[in-house]
């Protein structure tokens, strides 16, 4: 009996802690998305919505988030580049919560990822959604012609 009161006040007290907290996050989540692109978070805005606030967790470092499909129409004259992005805390769900850090390792025995700072964060289910990274010098003379003479990318904002 005593032990459930402490259980309950513990619960209560961490859901709490949860609810007023303005820290990044609590470390434990039901679905953990790493990655803040259109697949992250078309899979984190539905599920959260399922789930139920603070259920869903994305981790994401980018304080911007770019929509990359607009890139071609910028090329094209049709978009400006400032319609191409926003801050990540602006596309993010309201019923999940932003880890703003990269993932560092993924530990499935666990079910935790750690973050960039050490920290930790567990799940029972996770997504990893992490999109592409770039790599210009992959391909040779490419890194030395990207955004000269007519070279562009329509996957970097910068050229």
């Amino acid at each position: 009996m005593l032990a459930a009161k402490f259980a309950s006040r513990s619960l209560a007290r961490k859901n709490w802690t949860r609810l007023m907290s303005t820290s990044a996050s609590p470390s434990s989540y039901k679905l953990v998305v790493i990655g803040g692109g259109a697949a992250g978070l078309a899979v984190s805005s539905t599920l959260s919505e399922k789930l139920g606030k603070n259920e869903v967790a994305v981790i994401e470092p980018s304080p911007v988030h770019y929509q990359q499909p607009l890139f071609t129409f910028v090329g094209g004259g049709l978009k400006d580049f400032k319609d191409t992005f926003r801050p990540t805390t602006d596309v993010v769900s309201p019923n999940a919560q932003l880890i703003p850090q990269a993932a560092a390792e993924i530990d499935p025995e666990s079910n935790t990822v750690t973050l960039a700072d050490g920290s930790k964060v567990s799940y029972e289910y996770l997504v990893v959604a992490a999109g592409i990274e770039l790599n210009f010098g992959g391909i040779k003379g490419l890194a030395d012609a990207i955004g000269k003479n007519g070279v562009a990318s329509n996957y970097s904002p910068k050229y």
